[in-house]
């Protein structure tokens, strides 16, 4: 009787509840605001396979160096856009949004937000240029960041980091197409 027992439930009860129907639905996340992550996403495989160089320049504390280059992971290269998505269940309510025929800009209704404002400029409806200002303040460091991009045209990131006791470092990375 007890290996019945012990047959039912080790090994048939575990097989049942396989057989259930899974009742977690496998949906998009909601987009409350412009969708920045699909944008970039969709960039980043266009530029990967248009596979051109670029002028790229990078400051760093107003020494520059430049090159031509050619990106091979675009989606890497547009990370800090990518990082500034908004579009968080969280912060559904977090933005407020003001918008003109050619303009939308969404910015933070609270200061411990990290993306402080994202602008789209459009022509047409299509997208011309984004520009988003972060803004980060702990007990040790300060970091802002102001990213542009402009498809087709040139993208321009800007980055202070000033940490406690330290002169600020400041980064410049613009890349023309």
């Amino acid at each position: 009787m007890n290996f019945y027992r012990f047959f039912v439930i080790i090994i048939i009860i575990p097989l049942c509840g396989g057989c259930l129907k899974s009742t977690t639905k496998n949906t998009k996340p909601e987009i409350y605001y412009f969708d920045i992550k699909t944008f970039f996403n969709n960039e980043s495989y266009r530029l990967t396979k248009a596979n051109k160089a670029i002028k790229k320049t990078v400051w760093l504390n107003n020494k520059p160096e430049k090159r031509n280059i050619k990106i091979t992971n675009w989606a890497t290269e547009f990370s800090l856009f990518t990082k500034s998505d908004i579009n968080k269940t969280a912060w559904q309510n977090s933005y407020r949004k003001d918008s003109t025929a050619n303009k939308v800009t969404y910015t933070a209704k609270f200061s411990d937000l990290k993306t402080r404002s994202i602008t789209i400029y459009t022509t047409n409806k299509k997208t011309v240029r984004i520009k988003i200002i972060n803004h980060q303040k702990y007990y040790l460091f300060e970091n802002w960041e102001t990213l542009l991009y402009c498809p087709n045209s040139f993208y321009k990131i800007e980055k202070k980091q000033k940490l406690l006791f330290w002169d600020a470092d400041v980064y410049k990375v613009v890349g023309y197409f």
